[in-house]
């Protein structure tokens, strides 16, 4: 991986002049953590506590991590780091940790199916909380007071470990499948073990969830993402609520389903420097300084108005001809920003191969001329976006969905010549999101990511 000069290099001043940033310095890095979603200037909302509603249910789940029974969820049951209340750790994508959440209940029991979305699943350590893992926690008396036998952290790691304060426990049933892109989780927690009598209508539990993320296995874990507070081992009076909604769900199979063989496998990740990848590169190309490479810049710049546009590349490697890509997702993660608006960002197929070191906005290589400037041209790239996505913040990951796109690179490998990420009309606003020549520890984790599943 490069390092950054000591001196600012001409492209390096040229990169800062050319749309003149006012937003704070380079800072991708949590400390503690995320005290609450940001708003879209990147104040930071009030904390309120939130409430997890929990259905009714006449049938009981099978506990055998099959979640196929539960109804579909909707956009309430979905959980990624950006609805985080807290984060420890790196900031990750939702195909490195995101998970959709159910609930249901009845007189005696509480039930959980929980589809963790997770690239890479290490379940090696002793300790279930140096794994993936899910932490359930519960102040079943609501009181907001730790220590009492209503108080519980219950932690059920991908392999179906289960533990209660991190000490081994039966006192709940618990279920886990591994799938091609994470894992799911299915629980069944009675009554008793929250030192309750049984459940009833509109009840109120005090709660929280935390989910654990550990990417390259070992005792370290690279994030851990809470619903509420930044805590789930010690009852707070910041955590949310879990409510027993009295409407009903019902969990049984499709009628005349039968079971299904899912095929194997695998999913990959790219990512500069992840896991020995070296073989992705990007640069921005300017209206601006046609004749400007900015190849060795830390930021790649995205401008409205497609003003400035940048470059992206990423070999594929061990994955077989001939596979079915089911899932690719792009995922760039913006550091700052000329002003508060918002863009929409476009990925189009390029068309035209491109060197990192040589391309401009007026050719793409040293010797070939883009066909119109900005890769705009019809031979130059696609004439319809592959995917757009809008950028209202800093510091939370964008992810494009290139499906489609992945596929023809590994059906036809010479057809690959990345895509191009431009800022679609309306407004004047700029935003940089980090490059993979970013080598500073704390930058590193956010690097474009390309996160391929297939079979």
């Amino acid at each position: 991986m490069r390092k950054l000069s000591v001196t600012l290099s001409i492209a390096g001043l040229l990169a800062l002049i050319l749309w003149i940033l006012t937003a704070p310095s380079f800072s991708p890095v949590l400390t503690v953590g995320l005290a609450a979603p940001l708003e879209p200037d990147g104040v930071q909302q009030a904390p309120t506590p939130r409430t997890f509603d929990s259905y009714f249910t006449l049938t009981a789940p099978t506990i055998d991590g099959d979640l196929s029974e539960w109804p579909a969820p909707d956009a309430s049951n979905d959980f990624d780091a950006e609805t985080a209340r807290h984060i420890n750790g790196i900031f990750p994508s939702r195909p490195d940790l995101s998970a959709t959440i159910r609930s249901a209940w009845n007189g005696s029991w509480l039930y959980f199916a929980i589809e963790i979305t997770d690239n890479a699943v290490f379940t090696d350590s002793a300790n279930v909380w140096q794994d993936d893992a899910v932490e359930l926690a519960f102040d079943a008396l609501n009181d907001g007071l730790p220590g009492g036998a209503d108080d519980h952290q219950f932690t059920t790691t991908a392999d179906g470990r289960r533990a209660d304060f991190g000490s081994a426990t039966t006192v709940y049933q618990a279920a886990t499948r591994t799938r091609i892109d994470g894992w799911d989780m299915e629980v069944a927690i009675p009554a008793t073990a929250l030192d309750l009598t049984g459940f009833s209508p509109a009840q109120l539990l005090g709660f929280n969830m935390g989910f654990i993320d550990d990417d390259i296995g070992g005792d370290d874990v690279e994030s851990h993402l809470f619903w509420e507070s930044d805590r789930t081992y010690e009852t707070r009076p910041d955590w949310g609520d879990l409510r027993l909604n009295d409407a009903t769900i019902d969990i049984s199979p499709p009628v005349g389903a039968t079971p299904t063989a899912t095929p194997e496998g695998a999913t990959h990740t790219y990512q500069y420097d992840y896991q020995g990848y070296f073989l992705n590169t990007d640069t921005a190309i300017s209206s601006w300084d046609p004749e400007t490479n900015f190849g060795n810049v830390v930021t790649v710049t995205v401008r409205s108005n497609d003003k400035i546009a940048g470059l992206l590349r990423f070999i594929i490697t061990d994955i077989p001809a001939g596979s079915k890509v089911f899932r690719a997702r792009l995922s760039v993660y913006p550091t700052v920003r000329s002003n508060p608006q918002k863009i929409v960002v476009q990925a189009y197929k390029l068309l035209r191969a491109w060197s990192e070191l040589e391309a401009t906005w007026l050719q793409a290589r040293n010797g070939e001329a883009w066909e119109t400037p900005g890769a705009n041209g019809a031979t130059d790239r696609a004439s319809e976006p592959t995917d757009a996505v809008e950028f209202d913040r800093l510091n939370v990951w964008r992810t494009f969905d290139i499906t489609d796109l992945v596929q023809e690179w590994i059906s036809q490998p010479s057809e690959n010549n990345g895509l191009v990420l431009k800022g679609a009309a309306g407004g004047e606003v700029a935003y940089g999101f980090v490059s993979r020549n970013a080598n500073e520890p704390d930058q590193e984790p956010y690097h474009p990511e390309l996160v391929v599943s297939y079979w």
